[in-house]
């Protein structure tokens, strides 16, 4: 009996940590089936929200639904004292992908609007309930994607920022394929716009603007527009004799064939003009024109002056060069590939009495307007005449009008006008300085202003 002392401790203390276990078992049971009860509400209360904000949607206007494409909507819904947030976001869709992608072809541009809500359980336990369906165009709508492509025509031009200019003015910028996608649009008058720094349309525009959207009624269009990286040519102007001294230059004209309605552009120098310019090519210098030239994979035509009125008509002695433009580059011509100019050779006379011929007069003032209108001048005589009376300079093709004055205290002057061609044109200005003689000439100097006349 002594041996048995204590045992009926023991069997007390074995007996409590038994009822402990099974107490705390219970508890986790009926703890475990509370939260579960929680979660399954939780998610009962999103799912719906979520089917609530399906319905939401479907009764609204497309022009709002559109407006979730860039921007969707984020809002809170209270229910018994719980925030839940719910995202309603909206999809171009088509048959084949469900959300579309691209615009490559006919089969993903959008036909549908794909809607979708998002409920998020505030608690964290249960992942968030999302609801898709779709809602098909009414016969009085319509589909239309932008695609932006680059120089070869095939690549797409990302992260451009387009504008849909009518309501329900939409926006968002073009994917990885150049495209961007407006759906659900009534009426067919839509236009676009669209800007990227450094970037250029065919004409060399960067700011696209109102461009025409093809839009027709009960289907998807696709509308495609070309842009690029621009660049720039660097140009020489030098006689037809190579002379960097008796050269003049106001700027270049350019022509590629891709250019809208194949017409030329022109580059000339002066702040206050459209294309400024980098550096003005007098006796030779250099003339860079702006980075506006669209990058065509074939090359410019590229002759001296600042109108489609200077284009040389032949093609001998570097009339006329040719250059390719690369996106982002600037294309140095190289020396051997100077835009030439045809030489005009000046010879400025004058006669003091009314018995006097007429003969070379040193140190006139002569100034010469080309045919865009760009004045030069006063022209330093070419040091080959003692008399410095003979002036001898590398000009554009086209009619020049010459101002000459005798640069005296008799202030008379002349002009003439002669059509600079292939090779040396002559013009000789004759002078008559006799004030008292009664044909003499009006009374003036020449200027950058004229007179011209």
């Amino acid at each position: 009996m002594r041996e048995e002392r204590g045992w009926l401790m023991v069997e007390i203390m074995v007996g409590t940590v038994v009822l402990v276990i099974a107490g705390l078992g219970i508890y986790q049971g009926l703890d475990r089936a509370s939260q579960a009860s929680g979660q399954n509400r939780n998610r009962s209360v999103a799912a719906y929200l979520a089917q609530q904000d399906q319905e939401r949607m479907r009764a609204l206007d497309t022009s709002v639904l559109v407006g979730y494409i860039s921007t969707p909507k984020v809002r809170t819904v209270a229910v018994n004292g719980t925030n839940y947030t719910v995202t309603s976001n909206v999809y171009a869709a088509n048959d084949s992908q469900g959300v579309s992608t691209g615009c490559t072809s006919a089969a993903t541009l959008a036909s549908y609007l794909k809607i979708s809500s998002t409920v998020v359980d505030p608690t964290g336990k249960n992942g968030s309930v999302k609801l898709d369906s779709l809602l098909s165009p009414r016969s009085d709508q319509a589909g239309a994607a932008v695609q932006i492509v680059d120089r070869t025509g095939t690549g797409g031009v990302g992260g451009v920022p387009v504008t849909l200019v009518e309501a329900p003015s939409l926006n968002g910028s073009t994917d990885s394929n150049g495209c961007l996608q407006f759906g659900f649009l009534r009426g067919t008058d839509y236009h676009v716009s669209f800007a990227k720094t450094g970037y250029v349309d065919e004409d060399g525009n960067n700011a696209v603007t109102n461009q025409p959207l093809t839009v027709v009624t009960g289907t998807s269009s696709l509308t495609q527009f070309t842009y690029d990286v621009g660049g720039a040519i660097t140009a020489m102007f030098r006689d037809t004799t190579g002379n960097t001294n008796t050269a003049r230059g106001r700027g270049f004209t350019v022509f590629q064939s891709g250019l809208s309605g194949n017409q030329e552009r022109s580059f000339m120098t002066g702040t206050s003009l459209t294309d400024a310019a980098s550096a003005t090519a007098q006796n030779g210098g250099t003339f860079t024109s702006p980075m506006t030239l669209f990058p065509f994979t074939s090359s410019y035509s590229v002759w001296a002056g600042t109108c489609d009125a200077a284009k040389p008509t032949g093609t001998g002695a570097g009339y006329i060069r040719s250059a390719t433009v690369s996106p982002g580059g600037t294309l140095a011509m190289p020396a051997a590939s100077y835009l030439a100019q045809p030489k005009v050779t000046i010879t400025v006379q004058d006669r003091t009495s009314s018995s006097n011929s007429y003969s070379n007069i040193t140190n006139s003032d002569v100034y010469v307007k080309d045919v865009c209108g760009a004045v030069y001048g006063p022209i330093p005589y070419s040091g080959l005449v003692s008399s410095k009376s003979t002036y001898t300079t590398g000009f554009p093709f086209g009619a020049l009008t010459v101002c000459a004055d005798d640069n005296r205290s008799t202030q008379r002057y002349e002009t003439g006008t002669v059509t600079n061609t292939a090779g040396t044109t002559n013009l000789t200005i004759n002078i008559d300085s006799y004030s008292s003689f009664s044909g003499g000439d009006s009374t003036g100097s020449c200027s950058t202003s004229g007179p011209w006349s």
